[in-house]
């Protein structure tokens, strides 16, 4: 359904799916860390909408990877998690965030103070993923500082 309404360019279904899927996400992180194969589906598609082109849509799902990486004792220690939501998705993720960052900003109805807001965000997400991954941060430290 989310890729058809993305094909289709109706943002409204795919906000409304990326705000259900970003709400399960938030609120039952405990269990999804574990990550039973309905989980690591999810994620996935938690993923596709951070991925999604209208930037208002993508930042519904940053609080989403924040709570996976910054909370990791309080709901499943990063060695009792599944192997799929430890660096392959950050991996996929830092991608994203990567993609996202890079002026000049990609086409939408953001105004510039609210694009930088939101490449502030993607910074906070991502900078906690990539600290074992110094090439990532890297990465994420030359195209926030260079731009």
């Amino acid at each position: 359904m989310y890729d058809h309404a993305l094909r289709e360019g109706n943002m409204d279904i795919c906000r409304i799916i990326t705000v259900a899927l970003a709400r399960v996400g938030e609120n039952a992180m405990d269990i999804l860390a574990r990550g039973p194969p309905a989980a690591i589906s999810l994620f996935k598609m938690i993923l596709k909408c951070t991925n999604n082109p209208d930037l208002r849509i993508s930042e519904l799902t940053q609080d989403v990877w924040l709570t996976l990486q910054l909370s990791p004792f309080q709901y499943v220690e990063m060695k009792k998690r599944h192997s799929s939501l430890r660096a392959p998705i950050y991996k996929e993720l830092l991608n994203v965030l990567l993609n996202r960052l890079q002026y000049p900003p990609p086409s939408s109805r953001l105004d510039p103070g609210d694009y930088n807001n939101y490449r502030d965000k993607c910074i906070e997400v991502g900078s906690p993923f990539s600290s074992d991954q110094p090439n990532h941060y890297h990465s994420v430290s030359y195209v926030c500082h260079s731009s």
